[in-house]
Parts: structure tokens; sequence; C-alpha cells
């Protein structure tokens, strides 16, 4: 049920906004208003003021202002033609129209900077994760450093840090990092890499590798049952509390811990599924003269995020002989250091040679040669995505700690106009950007969502929380004023281009004309409501009744 109450205000409010904008400007007009109709179709509630019809429709997808004169076809009385819509001046007609797309993009604008008086949430400049032998680790950085300036100027986020990184055209930065008690500086310099961007389009940007504001609990595997770790009582899932003591909040900070460990008699506080213990654990020598990375390796002690925790019947690691509580080693020759890297590496497989992955299972090392097949790649909320990746058909169950994060608070007027002023501009940019690599064919058809698209985005930001929701309601407020201000006929943007058109001209388009544009529009609305309709089940297929039966429930 809250999914279906998330839909019925976001959608209610966009059009609530959009159609009041048209009724407004026409009251202002002096030109009289027949009905005010949110949604279409049958009437539910009606209820008649001094001159309109206010009223609540069955069909919730749209709304529409009726106003006298609307056909300019029509005959009216002489004494109400003044208050005609088809007898205004065309400048008049024009702003009318207008005002519904542009008070959807003033309600984003003003949803927008409301949000940093309720709090925004940002991952902050915590690091949670450093890969080992990354250029990032070179440079100094370790797990639970907490960035606080670069080149002395404040940072309180990973989007913060990033920016500036990406500012740097490549000069050397110096940050001051929070370790500890301690402060330290480090100096790095960034380097170009090239990823994808929210088009799939490569893009090439300054950055330092091997930063993670993300990082899995300290849940540990044991891959070799004759190991230190499995002799001691360690299994496979469960999850160490803390060291000595120390409580640990992530892989990364026991890793480090261990690393750098002096003392030989440690006591772990164990949580298990079934329990939580104790288990003393006796280092010999021998450990003490390791290398910082044969540490672990000797204990027995792996994160779990690199163990199959299933292989599906019939793919390629199925065939391949992988199985469940295999402990991925490496890809290629590649040592791999966590999941993501090898999912990255499967996906980015060149279909020149099978993939060679190594894995530990029993203690003993074995070989694999796969070869990745394309799938279909569904997300939550999202669904399916058009673009289809290689995967292999393993599968680990990596549970990641609570990520560190800063709320960003403002109050100063002049902050909370600049901010409601970019994020509305960005968002609006990255719709025209969207349109064009549509029209381009860099973006497929299939990645355009419609109204259960919609609503699963409504259902999973409200229930996320205050933010999240208005978040979602200006995105798609932003969307809607945007595409209303196209010149496709049937909407608003469309009887814009005609009113334009008569100002210039002074003189209307021929019936004609203007009859044969309302046919297209009216086609090619028709071929968008069906093609999103389409998208949208294809979309979520595999849980389409799950999506259903949220909505009710």
């Amino acid at each position: 049920m809250s999914y279906l109450v998330a839909v019925i205000i976001l959608l209610g409010v966009l059009i609530f906004i959009h159609e009041l904008g048209h009724f407004l400007i026409a009251k202002k007009f002096n030109i009289k208003v027949e009905v005010f109709s949110l949604g279409f179709g049958p009437k539910i509630f009606k209820w008649k003021g001094k001159e309109t019809e206010y009223c609540l429709s069955i069909v919730p997808f749209g709304g529409y202002v009726k106003m006298l004169g609307e056909d300019s076809t029509a005959k009216l009385p002489p004494e109400e033609r003044h208050r005609s819509f088809s007898h205004a001046e065309p400048y008049k007609r024009f702003l009318i129209v207008a005002a519904g797309p542009v008070s959807n993009l003033i309600l984003a604008f003003f949803i927008f900077a409301a949000i940093p008086l309720i709090g925004e949430p940002k991952v902050s400049s915590y690091i949670a994760d450093v890969t080992p032998n990354s250029a990032a680790w070179m440079a100094g950085f370790r797990p639970a450093d907490k960035i606080t300036d670069i080149n002395n100027t404040a940072v309180n986020t990973f989007e913060d840090m990033f920016k500036l990184i990406q500012k740097s055209d490549g000069e050397k930065l110096t940050t001051s990092v929070k370790r500890g008690n301690q402060t330290e500086r480090i100096e790095f310099t960034p380097v170009l890499k090239t990823r994808e961007n929210e088009f799939g389009e490569p893009e090439t940007s300054y950055t330092i590798e091997g930063l993670s504001a993300m990082a899995p609990l300290p849940i540990v595997g044991i891959s070799n049952p004759r190991s230190l770790a499995a002799s001691m009582g360690f299994k496979t899932g469960d999850q160490i509390l803390s060291v000595n003591g120390v409580p640990l909040q992530s892989w990364p900070i026991l890793r480090e811990y261990l690393k750098n460990i002096a003392q030989s008699d440690l006591e772990f506080k164990v949580k298990s599924k079934e329990d939580t213990y104790d288990i003393d654990l006796n280092l010999p020598p021998k450990f003490f003269k390791l290398q910082p990375g044969a540490k672990l390796e000797y204990i027995g002690l792996h994160s779990s995020e690199l163990f199959i925790n299933e292989v599906i019947p019939d793919t390629p690691a199925f065939m391949a002989g992988l199985k469940a509580g295999d402990r991925i080693i490496s890809i290629n020759g590649n040592q791999i250091q966590n999941w993501d890297e090898f999912r990255l590496q499967v996906q980015g497989w060149d279909k020149k040679n099978p993939l060679a992955v190594q894995a530990e299972r029993n203690g003993s090392i074995e070989s694999f040669t796969i070869v990745p097949r394309l799938e279909e790649h569904r997300v939550p909320v999202v669904g399916k995505l058009p673009k289809d990746q290689f995967r292999i058909g393993a599968v680990s169950e990596v549970k990641f700690a609570p990520q560190d994060m800063y709320t960003f608070y403002a109050y100063n007027p002049i902050t909370l106009i600049k901010y409601g002023a970019e994020k509305s501009w960005y968002w609006f940019y990255m719709t025209f950007e969207s349109l064009i690599k549509l029209i381009t064919g860099k973006v497929p058809l299939q990645q355009l969502g419609g109204p259960i698209f919609i609503g699963s985005l409504a259902g999973s930001s409200f229930n996320q929380g205050l933010y999240y929701f208005l978040r979602i309601m200006a995105i798609i407020s932003v969307n809607l004023g945007f595409l209303n201000l196209l010149p496709i006929p049937v909407l608003d943007g469309g009887h814009l281009t005609f009113f334009g058109y008569e100002m210039i001209r002074r003189k209307p388009p021929s019936q004609k004309l203007q009859m044969a544009a309302q046919q297209v529009g009216i086609m090619l609305l028709l071929a968008l409501m069906v093609l999103v309709l389409f998208n949208d089940i294809h979309r979520y297929w595999g849980n389409f009744r799950d999506i259903i039966s949220r909505l009710f429930s």
C-alpha cells in the first residue's frame, strides 16, 4: 500500500502544480476556466465553484484545465468573447500554456532548495577501504583514514573529494588525513582513467585508484580445513566483532590490525548464526617474520566476499566446475582483492580467450577455464537494463558495513537559492542530453520508463525517507516540465510553437496545418505510451507480479 500512496502523492502534486500554473495565469488574464481536473475519465469527485467545476477523475496519469473557447471554431455569445481563450491575444495564450511546464520547473527548484533544510545525506570522506598495492595505497592512504582537506580546501564528503581531484589537471595534490588521534599529510598525483558515464559511454577524468567508501563486514571464510584458523574453530560465515577488545566495523580494519599486531595472544569475539563466543589464538614466532601481506594467509582467515555462495545451474561457472565454498584467488593471472574486482574482470571479457580462474577448495588450488556469456542486466527498482553483461553464474553474498554518512545542512537563503538553481539546471541539462542521445541512438529506446517505472521509483524512495522521495519528485518534475516544452503537437510545447508562429506572422497557422500536426502528435504520443508500457513490462517481467502485489500490500 505504501507504493500506491507514494505514486498518488507524487503524481498528484506534480499534476496539480502543472494545472495550477495554467489556471492561475488564465485567471490573471480574466479567461474563464470551466473545469479544473486532476486525472482523466469519469469523475469520482466534483465541486462547483463560482464559475469553475473542480473535479477528481479516475485515471491519475494527467489532468486538464478546460477554458472557455478553447475550440476556436465554436460560436460564443459576443458578451463572453472577451473571456474566451481563443479570442485572447497570442501572447496571453502563450503565457497561459507555458505556465504549466514552467510551474513544474519552479516546483523542482523550490523542492531542491528546501532539501538542505531537512538535510541531504551524503557519503562522508571516511575511507572504508584501500586496495592493497593500488595507487592510493602506495601514496599512503589506509582504511579508516578520514580526509579533511585537499590543498587546504575543506572536504566533508567523497563527492567533495573527487570533484577537487577531477579539477586537478593531473597536478600533485596535498591532503590532510585524520588517522586516529593524529593528522597525516599525504601527497598524491591524480591520473586519467576512463570509465563509463551515466549513458554507458566512455568518459575520461582524473582520479586516484584504490579508494572506497564501502567495505565488507569482518565476516570470515575458511578455504583450508587444515589452517590455523580452522583448527581454532573459525567457520565460514563467522563475523568477528572484536580482537583483544578492539571493536571491528569492517574487514579492512581487521586486515590492517592483524598485519600490524605485535602481541602473540589474540582474543577474538565471534558471532556465528547460532551464538556469540570467544576464540583464543596464540601466534607462533614464525608469524612475526612474515611479510604483512602473507600474515592473513598464514592464519587462514579470508574475507567471505571472495567465497562463492552459489553457482547457478547450467551457467559457465557450473559447467567449468566451480562450486559453492570455493575462494576466488586470481583471474588471468591477476590476483583478486575483492568481489567487485572479479565482477568487473568478467564483465570486461575481451572475447578472445577464455578466462583462466584460480580458486582454493579445501586447501588445494584448482584451475578453471570459463567462457562468460551475455545475460540481461537487472538491478533493484530499475529492473532490466538495456545493456546486457557478461556473466559466469557464480554468486557471492557480500555484506557491507554501514557507510559513514555526512548530512549537509544549509539555512542561508543565498546558499539555498544557489543549491536549488544548480540542481535544477543539472537535471534539466541531463534530461536534454538524454533526449539527444535517444534521438542519435547512443541511448536505446528501451531505457525509457513509463508509469510502472515511475511507480517503482516513487515507492522505493518513499520507503527510504523524506529526502529520497522529495529528490525523486523534483527530478520527475524537471522531466515533466522539460518534455512538455518540446514542440510536439498535443503537448504544451506544440501549442507554444503555434502561438509563437502567430505572434511572428501576425496570423495563426491554417486549420488544415494545425489538424494535421495534431494527428501526428496524437500518433507520436500513442506510440510513446505503447513503447514505455512495453519497456516497463519487459523491464519488470521477472518480478512484475511482485511490483503489483507491493502496490496493494
